[in-house]
């Protein structure tokens, strides 16, 4: 069933628990990802960066993602990720997505308001829920890179500024994940995190969740974070199984026999982070 992401969202901060924002791009994807769902009873966003959407169009993913969200016996979101402008987002909006990720992270302070100011309200007017972000969450290290990567985190006190100014649902915060694939540990400052969730009323977003550890991942949600977005983690496992496959059956050319595999493996990664969200039979 389709659902509001904020009422989601409200949930989870209200039970200590994140709902998995599992990103994807195709059907088959979806498949894996709802696979898992279906079978722990998690409630699910299903989100679709730009990038993502740009593979096909706005219209087309979001007919795989209603026709999932309409069968589905657990409650399914449909979100903009990573929205980059008013007019993705709008475009999100009037097509039927729940809820946009307005991301103005790189922009100055104000001009980071005013565009999430713009589109909280066209959302507000048809009940579609907005996730702003502050503090920038940042690519991975490379070798030598010797930047402060404390400059990008959220601060506390803005945040709390930040909410009341654009009246968003949710706030995406920078505490030291990252994006993409990446080796050795996180660094997530809790003391921040722990800040930030005391002050402010809305439930906090952590992007860049793939890589983090159980321990970090559950201690995270106990200090506010209500939704945890993975991407990378499932590309991943996708296409290594894809890789296998192809080089162990060199002959393979029925597409449904080769993507069996893959789905499977996403749906396993899936029901690995519904378990450490603690989502698992709240839906």
């Amino acid at each position: 069933m389709l659902v509001s992401t904020k009422k989601l969202l409200n949930d989870a901060r209200q039970g200590h628990y994140a709902v998995p924002a599992f990103n994807t791009s195709d059907l088959e994807m979806t498949m894996g990802i709802m696979r898992a769902c279906e079978k722990l009873g998690s409630p699910v966003i299903l989100a679709t960066s730009e990038r993502q959407i740009r593979f096909s169009n706005e219209r087309e993913i979001y007919a795989i993602l209603r026709t999932f969200a309409k069968e589905a016996k657990v409650p399914v979101a449909i979100h903009l990720d990573h929205g980059g402008s008013f007019e993705q987002a709008k475009k999100c909006i009037d097509i039927g997505y729940t809820s946009i990720h307005i991301d103005g992270s790189s922009l100055p302070y104000e001009e980071n308001i005013e565009i999430t100011k713009k589109v909280v309200a066209y959302a507000k007017k048809k009940n579609v829920s907005v996730e702003g972000e502050l503090g920038h969450i940042i690519t991975p290290k490379s070798k030598g890179d010797k930047t402060d990567r404390t400059l990008y985190f959220t601060d506390p006190e803005k945040a709390v500024e930040f909410v009341k100014k654009t009246g968003i649902d949710s706030l995406a915060i920078s505490v030291g994940t990252a994006h993409g694939a990446y080796k050795g540990e996180t660094n997530i400052d809790f003391d921040r995190l722990r800040e930030i969730g005391k002050s402010v009323d809305v439930p906090l977003v952590l992007h860049g969740g793939s890589m983090v550890p159980k321990h970090d991942i559950q201690k995270a949600i106990q200090l506010g974070i209500s939704k945890i977005n993975i991407n990378t983690e499932l590309r991943l496992s996708f296409t290594k199984y894809l890789r296998y496959y192809l080089v162990k059956n060199k002959r393979a050319y029925v597409p449904e026999e080769i993507m069996k595999g893959a789905i499977e493996a996403v749906a396993k990664d899936c029901e690995d982070k519904i378990e450490q969200f603690g989502s698992s039979k709240k839906g």
